[in-house]
């Protein structure tokens, strides 16, 4: 039995097949053309529910803009490049388009490279409509082809305006640091204009993607033990972001998933690996309007 997140809030026992999972979601209806920039966020192949929530989480963070980067580790290339943008006029070749850079809020993904535990089957074959997950094929310019044809990946030119790659800004890896653990979304990585965002608690392990630029392990039970804290401070703080302020807000379902992330990595806050900080940040998610009923 899973329990089912209701906006009214009620929890209901259903039992789903978790083959529903493997079913599309209609895509969004903007931001679907090649060259429209957006984010993703990748969870570990064969996904817990720690990866899972904090890929949620951290996608949440990146659709407002709100950004775990340091401005000074921008090169000059990058600077060129978005100066050469701002300059550009509805005459400019697509050429120069191709090499655009975007910051600020955008359209952010969650793709599962390769399956998931049986819980977490069940829990996203009655949720995952609420998630802003996708296959790979179905990110913005991608088709079926391209994945075919990925063994010739680093011979795409981002600038070309066919490129499949050529919105792609950051690619985010949580609860994992390795290139195999990315099964087919691997592909990803070298293309990302921003670079890749590392996101994990193994403080031991080692990392073999030159491609990350932000690299963020802390010694906690958990991941989305992190990405809950960065979304409580966000929340705190009211960042602004384009001039807007960005108060930081959770639905039930993402309350509820990222107090599961917390909730099985330390293994009901009992496992050797538990901190006082993740006993802090799944009390927060239960403030937040996390089920109690889905998590027991």
């Amino acid at each position: 039995a899973v329990a089912t997140i209701h906006p009214s809030s009620t929890i209901v026992a259903t039992i789903t097949s978790p083959a529903a999972i493997m079913e599309e979601q209609p895509p969004p209806s903007v931001n679907e053309k090649r060259g429209e920039p957006y984010n993703v966020v990748c969870t570990h192949i064969t996904a817990d529910f720690d990866t899972l929530a904090s890929a949620i989480g951290l996608a949440k963070l990146w659709t407002l803009g709100i950004y775990d980067e340091h401005e000074e580790e921008k090169d000059e290339d990058d600077d060129n490049v978005k100066e050469a943008d701002e300059n550009k006029d509805e005459d400019d070749d697509e050429d120069t388009r191709g090499k655009r850079i975007v910051d600020g809020p955008l359209p952010t993904y969650v793709v599962l490279p390769r399956g998931a535990h049986p819980d977490v089957q069940r829990f996203l074959s009655l949720h995952k409509h609420l998630f802003p997950i996708r296959s790979l094929k179905s990110l913005p310019g991608f088709s079926d082809a391209d994945l075919k044809n990925n063994h010739h990946h680093n011979d795409h030119d981002d600038r070309n305006p066919q490129s499949p790659y050529r919105g792609l800004q950051r690619v985010g890896l949580v609860d994992a640091q390795r290139r195999d653990r990315l099964g087919p979304a691997e592909i990803l990585l070298p293309h990302a204009k921003k670079g890749v965002t590392i996101v994990d608690h193994h403080v031991d392990a080692e990392s073999d993607i030159p491609e990350a630029v932000n690299y963020i392990v802390e010694p906690v039970g958990s991941v989305s033990t992190m990405i809950a804290e960065r979304l409580r401070n966000a929340g705190n703080a009211r960042r602004k972001n384009g001039g807007f302020e960005t108060k930081v807000e959770l639905t039930e379902a993402e309350a509820t998933l990222l107090a599961l992330g917390i909730h099985s990595d330390t293994g009901s806050l009992v496992y050797d690996s538990t901190t006082a900080k993740d006993a802090t940040m799944l009390g927060w998610a239960m403030e937040m309007g996390a089920s109690q009923a889905a998590i027991a």
